[in-house]
């Protein structure tokens, strides 16, 4: 949507007397950069490591940089699609990038601040490197999606060697999601497809490509025959073995879509929350998970989308569209996985309609104000099955950014 006609619908529903949501955790917001001009264009959710670096990507490039000081240049001429990045603690990044020497093609990085290094170019058989992840190792893990068995699987790479195939089509699994994620205990979570589960499945594996463990089954979440679930493109796994993750179901017969936010680990399965609505959805890596098991999430609905901790879209709320902030009213924003850290910060972005009418864009960085904040719902596994059902609408039900299986 062009940022005109965005502007003209959230003044639509301002005016139409929708209530604006204030409450929620209290939050300290800091600019890390205004993003316009040579930095702006198209956005990607910004990532966060443990000290509150913060790295983004834009048209322009990736920058990466603290809370004084203007973000520094990383890498430019980065490809609008390819765009997904991830940070440790160090400050390393993983990214993707075009190469127009390569016609083109896309190639996974690793940054190490000083240098940095080509882990894997594509080739024609290929459809493209998109997401990709980092631990504090330094090891980094890709998917890559092909027609051809000998290329389709998960991809590693540890110090700073090509990445090479651990796991590829076999024990179960024809098909892989192309945005995998690593921890420090060297597992990896990622969508897998075939035999094990037809309508896809989250597992859990590692970097010895030993056989995964299948962590959650879209099926699962399938009440009637009739019923059809999908698993959210991007997900997240933290040093505790657990995964957190977004769904959607919705009956073929019509009806409102039910949508979920879960955590799975090993033998459990916690639902931490639902929202029914005809009109509401999630983005794609729109979930973050850290160690202590705290998530964040971004969720829209009935046209304005927000930035939650928990199930309840009012004491749980980070920011929404509408807020305040910087000088003017939220009316876009941009949250994805990574962008939790181990102390409670989130980082995202936002454009904002400045109270002079202008508008621009930034990237955030929200502190707690009193610690990290205790969410009306939590990632305790260890208690059984935890749910915040909302009833949100009863419109025709719209097909959010969901892998479809």
């Amino acid at each position: 949507m062009q940022k005109s006609t965005r502007v003209l619908a959230f003044l639509a529903l301002s005016l139409s007397g929708m209530p604006q949501v204030e409450a929620g955790n209290v939050y300290q917001f800091t600019r890390v950069a205004t993003v316009t001009g040579a930095n702006g264009g198209r956005f990607w959710a910004p990532v966060v490591n443990d000290s509150g670096m913060v790295a983004y990507s834009a048209d322009a490039g990736i920058f990466r940089g603290g809370g004084s000081g203007a973000p520094s240049l990383v890498a430019d001429t980065i490809h609008a699609f390819r765009a997904s990045i991830s940070m440790n603690n160090a400050g390393r990044l993983s990214y993707s990038r075009s190469f127009p020497e390569y016609r083109d093609r896309s190639a996974l990085m690793l940054d190490q601040g000083s240098k940095s290094q080509t882990l894997m170019i594509e080739d024609d058989l290929t459809a493209g490197i998109s997401a990709s992840s980092i631990n504090e190792l330094g090891s980094v893990v890709t998917g890559l999606s092909s027609q051809h068995d000998s290329i389709r699987g998960i991809y590693l790479s540890q110090n700073g060697q090509s990445a090479g195939r651990i796991y590829g089509p076999g024990g179960g699994i024809r098909h892989f999601g192309t945005d995998p994620v690593i921890n420090d205990r060297s597992q990896i979570a990622f969508w897998a497809q075939g035999e094990i589960a037809p309508g896809g499945a989250l597992v859990l594996g590692d970097t010895s490509g030993a056989a995964p463990t299948v962590l959650f089954r879209a099926s699962d979440l399938a009440l009637t025959p009739t019923e059809q679930s999908g698993i959210g493109n991007g997900y997240d796994l933290n040093d505790r073995g657990q995964v957190a993750f977004l769904t959607s179901t919705f009956d073929r017969l019509g009806g409102p879509t039910r949508y979920g936010v879960h955590v799975a680990s090993a033998g459990a399965v916690a639902t931490i929350a639902t929202f029914v609505s005809d009109l509401a959805g999630f983005s794609d890596h729109s979930i973050a998970l850290n160690d202590s098991g705290s998530l964040a999430f971004y969720f829209a609905i009935d046209g304005l989308g927000g930035i939650y901790t928990g199930g309840d879209l009012l004491a749980d709320k980070v920011i929404r569209d509408g807020d305040r902030l910087d000088g003017g009213r939220v009316f876009g924003l941009r949250f994805g996985r990574f962008g939790l850290n181990e102390r409670g910060q989130l980082a995202f972005h936002a454009t904002i309609i400045g109270d002079d009418g202008v508008v621009r864009d930034g990237i955030y960085l929200a502190t707690p104000v009193n610690g990290v904040p205790e969410p009306s719902t939590r990632a305790g596994l260890g208690v059984g099955l935890v749910a915040a059902s909302i009833a949100l609408g009863r419109r025709r039900a719209i097909n959010p950014n969901y892998k479809k299986m």
